[in-house]
């Protein structure tokens, strides 16, 4: 984000741009009206001069005058009227369009094309190519009609020489003053039916009495008639030229009040984000403190697998869950980047811990810090659309999850009064599983199978049918399976579009057993905060249940805990109960759970099965 200074800097020179422009816009105005009126006026004398030339030319032979003579076209000169100024819109741009198109057509044809240009933007837009023959610049500010003589005898003198065979004129021509339309006309030699198609008056053309003759009139009309084209051209390209400035400048101050608003409301995100910052290092410094003084410092004493002894000092034990925080170079060079939990209290001020990242690299006497709570993930809209671990640390790759949210994985079951009695159906799309074993909204449904039926297929579609359809949060928890599928998982919600709507937690296969024995838990704990702090309804997706189980087994036995039936974990039923509970409907929101559960040798009889 940019900093104060800078967005404050860019917000006063936009105001000065705004400025400028207006006062162009209004300059732009008080010159149109001159312009437009000196233009209409001057129309209805053309017009009316157009008439009275198409009368005489219309009924003498085009060979009567050199100005009127038609020859074979090898050269053409185009004069070009545009403004001298800029910073009015694509107006000159249509002019210069259309000269282009022209030119082009005449040199496919074989012709050779010379160029008149009026206006410092015609001439400079021709300039390179070679083909200007004339310009005429800093006119079209105050040109009188001397100008435009001047501009029509240069003209004739070509054509009359020879040295051009046709000549056409374009132009901007003025609509009104929101329209203005580039303009292409035949200029030399003059023709009676072009002029004739220049009148707008509908009466017919009578019968005239010529004094003195007509050859003699039409020698003085001729010259006229080309000083009025020239002038008229230059008459509504300024008036079109103000028109389009005005409207161009306009356009400018409304973008420029825009921009404004938008650098405030960047200025204003800046200055309270700022404010926040500063608030939050007070508080944070007085609570770090505060956690320095009375944070608790241990020792490792003993390292067996991921099983971690930590001694402290007498009488300042941490709790049971509590997350302890190491420095683990064997992981990375990062600060307490290895999470070890509480699980034993065993004497002589030693607690007995569970490392959640492997404790390859650690020594004894290393010191533990204490963080005084249970581990701690981010929830919320920030964890939405990514990957991270036990933890709550992304394994994406793309960077640190910054959520102000965080909550502990370690909760209560919501309590009985906080329960909903509605039931609702879910539909999953599996035309079988909805006709015979209809899925409640809120409710835990099971997959139960051997190795390779199909659970994980069966998920997998459901993730398509439910989640991709559902339209709300969904978790997907992946428990001790194979990392290919999680990231099959990944690229299929990111490729259907469902991905920033769901969050993914892992703990693969090749993570240890306390990784895999919580991470259901963190991926519970991250749906939980979208029923109960946002109040939406959550799919929670479980693949696989039963290695949660193994898992807490793996760690039961390292634990040094005597083993229950069939070598599960005494507290097997405490375990899958803590997690099942809280996978429920509340009055505000619901979490309903798709669980895969692996049957070992297809014996539903065994207790991690009978037990979930």
């Amino acid at each position: 984000m940019p900093s104060l200074k800078d967005v404050k800097t860019k917000i006063g020179g936009v105001k000065k741009t705004s400025q400028i422009t207006k006062a162009m816009n209004m300059v732009a105005a008080a010159k149109l009206r001159g312009a437009q009126q000196k233009m209409e006026d001057f129309r209805s004398y053309a017009e009316k001069f157009n008439a009275a030339m198409g009368n005489l030319s219309s009924a003498m032979d085009s060979g009567a005058f050199p100005l009127m003579e038609k020859r074979e076209v090898k050269t053409v000169e185009i004069l070009v009227v545009t403004s001298d100024r800029g910073l009015c819109g694509s107006f000159n741009a249509h002019i210069l369009k259309m000269t282009d198109k022209l030119i082009a057509g005449f040199e496919a044809e074989g012709k050779k094309v010379s160029l008149v240009c009026i206006g410092k933007k015609s001439a400079s837009y021709f300039r390179k190519t070679g083909k200007v023959r004339q310009r005429y610049t800093d006119l079209m500010g105050t040109f009188q009609m001397f100008n435009a003589r001047t501009i029509a005898q240069d003209i004739a003198g070509n054509f009359l020489s020879g040295e051009s065979d046709e000549v056409r004129i374009v132009y901007g021509k003025f609509k009104s003053v929101a329209v203005q339309r580039p303009a292409e006309q035949m200029f030399l030699p003059i023709q009676p039916d072009v002029v004739a198609a220049t009148e707008t008056t509908s009466s017919a053309t009578g019968a005239y009495i010529y004094e003195p003759s007509t050859e003699e009139i039409m020698e003085v009309l001729l010259p006229l008639y080309m000083n009025v084209m020239v002038y008229h051209a230059m008459l509504e390209v300024s008036a079109s030229e103000h028109a389009a400035r005005m409207s161009a400048m306009d356009n400018a101050t409304n973008a420029c009040k825009d921009i404004i608003h938008s650098l405030t409301l960047i200025y204003n995100k800046a200055r309270q984000a700022g404010i926040t910052a500063e608030l939050m290092d007070i508080v944070g410094g007085a609570e770090a403190g505060f956690s320095m003084s009375e944070a608790r410092v241990g020792k490792i004493v003993q390292v067996i697998g991921p099983v971690v002894d930590v001694e402290f000092e007498p009488d300042n034990l941490p709790e049971i869950m509590n997350a302890l925080q190491v420095s683990n170079k064997g992981i990375s060079d990062e600060p307490g980047n290895l999470i070890i939990e509480v699980a034993l209290h065993l004497g002589d001020n030693v607690v007995r811990c569970v490392a959640m990242d492997q404790t390859d690299g650690l020594v004894r006497g290393q010191e533990c810090t204490d963080t005084g709570k249970p581990i701690e993930i981010p929830c919320g809209a920030p964890a939405l659309g990514r990957i991270m671990n036990v933890v709550g640390r992304p394994v994406d790759g793309m960077g640190p999850i910054s959520s102000e949210k965080m909550r502990t994985i370690h909760r209560p079951a919501p309590a009985f009064t906080d329960q909903s009695t509605e039931v609702h159906v879910l539909e999953t799309g599996i035309k079988v599983i909805d006709l015979l074993v209809p899925f409640p909204r809120g409710g835990k449904m099971g997959l139960f199978g051997g190795a390779g039926c199909g659970k994980t297929v069966i998920m997998m579609e459901m993730v398509n049918n439910i989640a991709m359809h559902h339209g709300g949060i969904s978790v997907f928890c992946g428990v001790g399976e194979r990392t290919r599928e999680g990231n099959d998982l990944y690229h299929e919600m990111k490729e259907s579009g469902v991905l920033p709507k769901a969050a993914l937690v892992y703990g693969q296969m090749t993570e240890p057993p306390g990784a895999r024995s919580r991470v259901a838990l963190t991926g519970l704990s991250a749906a939980e905060y979208f029923r109960d702090e946002e109040g939406q309804d959550v799919l929670f997706f479980v693949d696989n249940i039963f290695r949660f189980t193994q898992a807490g087994a793996e760690v039961s036995a390292l634990l040094g805990r005597i083993p229950s039936a069939v070598g599960y974990q005494p507290t097997l039923a405490t375990d899958l109960g803590a997690l099942q509970e809280r996978i429920t409907s509340t009055n505000k929101g619901s979490i309903t759970a798709v669980q895969c559960v692996y049957v070992p040798a297809d014996d539903l009889t065994d207790p991690a099965p009978a037990t979930t």
